[in-house]
Order: structure tokens, then C-alpha cells, then sequence
């Protein structure tokens, strides 16, 4: 697994990442709290979704909205990396 890989599951990465989604550079998130809650919507859901998988992390929409929380996020994307 290279450092790039490692890096999309890393939590200060993916918090860091979920929020430039949602706008708020400050607050700290519960990483099982709904990222609905913070702000995520449908749309920056699909963002993300497309942006992993230009990285080869191959993740959908359906997949990440049906657990928005960073918890869950951080675990999709470990166990899908390098996937082709």
C-alpha cells in the first residue's frame, strides 16, 4: 500500500477533506455524528464519491450515504482502496 493510499484513510485527512465539503474549516467533528447535520449535501456527497474514484478508490454515492458519518467514510474507503 503506497503513502498516497494510505493517506485517504487516515482521519485527519478525510476530516480535513469532509470539511472543505461542507465549508467549516473550524469545528470539530464527531466522527458518528451525520455529516448531514454539519451541512453535507447531495451533491458535495457525489463530489467525493467522484473524486476518490479518480484515485481508484471506488465508492458511490449510494455507498456513502447510507452511513454520512466520517466513522463509517473512513472504513469504506480502507476496505476499497486500490480496487479496481
Amino acid at each position: 500500500m503506497s503513502h498516497f493510499e494510505v493517506e485517504f484513510a487516515d482521519h485527519q485527512w478525510l476530516q480535513a477533506r469532509v470539511r472543505q465539503l461542507i465549508e467549516d474549516s473550524e469545528s470539530e467533528l464527531d466522527p458518528e455524528e451525520s455529516l448531514i447535520l454539519y451541512g453535507l449535501d447531495s451533491l458535495r456527497v457525489m463530489r467525493f464519491a467522484a473524486d476518490l474514484k479518480e484515485h481508484n478508490i471506488h465508492v458511490s454515492f449510494e455507498d456513502l450515504i447510507k452511513k454520512p458519518t466520517l466513522a463509517s467514510w473512513r472504513e469504506l474507503i480502507a476496505s476499497r482502496q486500490g480496487r479496481t
